[in-house]
Formats: structure tokens, sequence, C-alpha cells
């Protein structure tokens, strides 16, 4: 597989989003019109080979009711039924680099960012919403656990960790 990007760095005003394309009209539309104004509260990351942004991924802080989860899921939420989580919010690879695994690479990304986050302030899960059904076995097939009767999908920080310890 081609290496898409060469490095990921944290959005700034220095990176041209604007021709970036996803081929997802509402994930396109996000980060062009939206990931600078949500700095204060969402963190993007693009992945650059030169300067060209080939893809990128946003991680926030979020509270998740935990009500309904398995134990394992619920391991380390409060007594009111709530966990700190980091929800991969946004995510996109550029349609010039789509069919080459380079979706897999970019989640890899993802879990390595919020497991640094992690790292210096714990949380217990990694969450994605995905956006159709199409992504909830793509997501399943990647680890992560389904939150019955939603498109919410969840891992355990400490599985985060482990899945990206080397082989």
């Amino acid at each position: 597989m081609p290496r898409a990007w060469e490095r990921v760095e944290t959005l700034n005003d220095t990176h041209n989003i604007e021709d970036f394309s996803c081929g997802r009209t509402t994930v396109d539309d996000w980060l062009h019109e939206k990931s600078r104004a949500n700095s204060h509260s969402v963190t993007t990351h693009v992945c650059l080979d030169g300067q060209l942004v080939n893809a990128f991924f946003a991680l926030k802080t979020i509270i998740v009711s935990v009500d309904g989860f398995s134990n394992r899921l619920r391991r380390g939420s409060n007594e009111e039924g709530y966990a700190a989580g980091i929800l991969l919010c946004q995510m996109g690879v550029g349609v010039d680099h789509h069919g080459h695994g380079h979706g897999k690479a970019l989640l890899r990304a993802a879990m390595q960012m919020a497991a640094e986050v992690h790292n210096r302030s714990p949380h217990q899960l990694l969450v994605i919403d995905a956006a159709d059904e199409s992504l909830v076995d793509w997501y399943a097939k990647a680890g992560f656990a389904l939150v019955p009767g939603t498109r919410r999908l969840v891992m355990p920080m400490a599985a985060v960790v482990k899945a990206l310890r080397p082989a």
C-alpha cells in the first residue's frame, strides 16, 4: 500500500483545506466550514503529503452515558452511569486515495492520537457515531462494539492502547 501522507499535524491557518474532498458532502462541508470555527472544542488533525491535505480526522472529549452497555464497556464509569470518552467526530480520506487501505491507516492514526490524549488525561472510551450502516460494519471489523439500537460504536481505551502495540 503506497503511503497517502508523510505526517499528521494539528490543523492551523497555514493548511489549505479548501480543495480537500473525501466524496461525502457532509464531511467535506464540516472540514471546509466548521473545523476552524470549532477549534475551541474539536481538535482537527490533517494528514499531509508535502503541503497537500490527503486525509483528516477530528477528536473531541465527551461524556458518555453507559446505560445499557456491557460490564466490559461500563468499566471505569462513575456511579451515575457516565464515562469520559474521546469522540472521533469526523474523518475523511481524499477521493484520490480511496481503495488503497488508507481508511484503515487513518483510523489507526486517530486511535494513536486518542491514546496519546488518554495518556495525558485518562478517558474510558473511544466513541464513533457511524455516518451510515456500511460504516457500522467497517468499524465493527476494526474492533468497535455497537451500542444496540444506534449507530454508535465504542472501544475501551485500554483496548485501543492494546491494539496499537506492535505485533
